[in-house]
């Protein structure tokens, strides 16, 4: 949360310390069309639909509704595009992201352009077609009569914000957390009417936002595991350059991982290495876990030798042995064969759940004078695990 945290305060400052200058007045609307520019560019370039849908739905509602507004009261066509917006953002939160020119990547900004131009109709129409009651106010004096929005548009804001907050805590992902603050700043920009350099500057804000979604989407990506939620093997290399002098290295593997996925299937196997990696995340000692690639991890202890690190692994061998996992079979819909020329039809069936044992076989090493690089004390690490699987699995060897 704290990128955009941050970028969105910086804009309140700076809009609070410099709003009023004629060169603020005079520069916004020239940096405006350049952060929209280069925003989807960058979304073109990583495939992210969502940020620029999102940027195209910034840019029209900064663009059509003002140009024939000089200003906005609650109710005003400049107000409908944007509750508008602030809905289709909420909407997004819950979709995913495709390549740009996919079809769904196509479809997602050709939507928010359709929805927010619908404000500029509203322009042309008069508004006649609005309902009336939609701008009538839930509570005396309004929802909010400090932001100077309608009642409608509080509403919108505050359900595509408690959405995307839910969203951005099932997916824990940079995107869901970015259009909360986009939310925010487009709420700000819409409060501040239609046509001034305070909505224009609050949108730029807004896409300014989306670049750092875009970037610390594509950090994600390279330095954690979707699957596990645990950093990935590029993180690892960097935790061990910055480890300093002293300490040590866990690798730990799940024990019979194949066979099992013989047995229960992919989807199960997929469950069981998302909850041993949760398991792994909590272990102690100062321990920081890491997926090194399959069913195998590395544990990093900074500042602790192999025999501070043995102790705290034996633990966590232990917990993971000792819990019993609950994971949910799939199963799909079944469909008659062509051959009977019958109507197609499905059954459904309660998903069942399974309870399983796991076991993990875990190896040991320390920076030493026998290992003095990073490589040499994981593959010291990776010896000692093999030592374990030989002598019988399930057990922590040094």
């Amino acid at each position: 949360m704290w990128p955009g945290a941050i970028l969105f305060l910086t804009g309140v400052w700076f809009a609070a310390a410099w709003g009023n200058a004629e060169w603020f007045s005079q520069a916004v609307p020239y940096y405006a069309p350049v952060v929209f520019g280069i925003g989807l560019l960058l979304a073109w370039r990583f495939g992210r639909s969502r940020v620029s849908a999102v940027l195209v739905g910034l840019a029209l509602l900064n663009y059509l509704p003002g140009s024939e507004l000089g200003g906005a009261t609650a109710g005003s066509p400049w107000e409908a595009g944007g509750i508008i917006l602030l809905v289709l953002i909420g909407a997004l939160s819950v979709l995913k992201d495709h390549g740009v020119f996919s079809r769904f990547g196509i479809v997602q900004p050709l939507i928010v352009a359709a929805g927010v131009s619908a404000s500029w109709a509203l322009i042309r129409s008069g508004r006649s077609w609005v309902p009336s009651w939609a701008w009538q106010p839930i509570l005396p004096g309004g929802l909010a009569p400090w932001s100077g929005l309608s009642d409608a548009t509080v509403l919108a804001g505050i359900a595509s914000l408690a959405l995307t907050l839910a969203m951005g805590s099932r997916r824990d992902h940079p995107m869901e957390k970015g259009l909360f603050w986009v939310l925010v700043a487009t709420l700000v920009a819409v409060a501040q009417g239609a046509g001034s350099d305070g909505s224009t500057f609050y949108l730029m804000v807004a896409g300014l936002i989306l670049h750092v979604v875009v970037l610390e989407t594509s950090h994600a990506m390279a330095f954690r595991d979707e699957l596990t939620g645990l950093p990935a093997r590029r993180s690892l290399w960097r935790e061990l350059d910055s480890a300093g002098r002293l300490y040590a290295v866990g690798m730990v593997d799940i024990d019979h991982f194949k066979k099992f996925n013989d047995e229960h299937g992919h989807d199960i196997g997929d469950q069981v290495l998302r909850l041993v990696g949760s398991c792994l995340g909590r272990v102690t000692g100062g321990g920081k876990a890491f997926r090194y690639g399959g069913e195998e991890f590395a544990i990093v202890f900074p500042g602790k030798d192999r025999d501070h690190a043995y102790g705290h692994l034996e633990v966590l061998r232990k917990t993971i042995e000792e819990s019993e996992f609950t994971v949910r079979r799939l199963v799909r819909r079944r469909r008659q064969s062509k051959a009977t020329k019958t109507k197609k039809t499905t059954t459904r069936r309660k998903q069942p759940t399974v309870k399983l044992s796991v076991t993990v076989s875990i190896g040991v090493a320390e920076r030493s004078k026998q290992n003095p690089t990073d490589e040499a004390v994981v593959k010291a690490a990776d010896r000692a695990l093999f030592r374990a699987k030989k002598k019988g699995r399930n057990r922590v060897a040094r």
